[in-house]
Parts: structure tokens; C-alpha cells; sequence
């Protein structure tokens, strides 16, 4: 979604359009392209990923407190580290629980 604000789509409308064409896109082609995707290396996709996970922050930063952000960074460390080190689905469920421990903590902080 990052990327397609950034490539040019400004409103709900354009995304949903953007997004019912790779739908169709995917059940018409969905088992030709699953072939082409498996030939790309894995590093690719990280790189990709990594990227859109790059502007995406970019456009919190300009709207979150220094809190906000240091928050972001340890749970996108501890995401990434985790998921380097066992598995996808483990960096997430880490992800997830540390930024909850942490907004938990700035609630009763408060």
C-alpha cells in the first residue's frame, strides 16, 4: 500500500482498483506465476520487503513523537532479528508481543 501511494495512488478508489486487477491477475495466472516466483532468489524478496518496510516508515516518522518511533525500532529489530534467526511466522509473533508489552507499559505510564 506504501508503494502505491508513493507510485501515484492518492485515493481508496485507485488502490481497490489497483489491488481488483492483481486479484485477477493472480486467479488467472496464479499457477504460472507461482512457477516464475519460485526461480527468483529469497534474498530478492527480502530486499523488496525490506524496502517497502523502509517507506512505510518514513511516512510514520513524519507523523509519530520520538516515543512512537523508538517503539517502532526495537519492535522492527526484534522483528527482523527473530525472523533471520528461526522463522517468519516467530519474528512476527515477537513483533507483535513487544510492541504490545511496550504501548502496555506507556499506557500505565500514564
Amino acid at each position: 500500500m506504501g508503494d502505491e501511494f508513493k507510485f501515484g495512488a492518492r485515493s481508496g478508489l485507485s488502490m481497490m482498483i489497483l489491488r481488483m486487477i492483481k486479484l485477477l491477475l493472480g486467479l488467472l495466472f496464479g499457477s504460472s506465476v507461482s512457477w516464475i516466483l519460485t526461480q527468483y532468489p529469497e534474498s530478492l524478496f527480502g530486499v523488496l520487503l525490506l524496502w517497502s518496510g523502509l517507506e512505510l516508515a518514513l511516512v510514520c516518522q513524519a507523523r509519530n513523537t520520538p516515543l512512537d518511533l523508538s517503539v517502532m525500532l526495537a519492535v522492527v529489530v526484534v522483528s527482523i532479528g527473530s525472523s533471520t534467526a528461526f522463522s517468519t511466522t516467530l519474528g512476527f509473533v515477537c513483533g507483535l508481543v513487544l510492541y504490545l508489552v511496550l504501548k502496555l507499559h506507556q499506557w500505565l505510564k500514564k
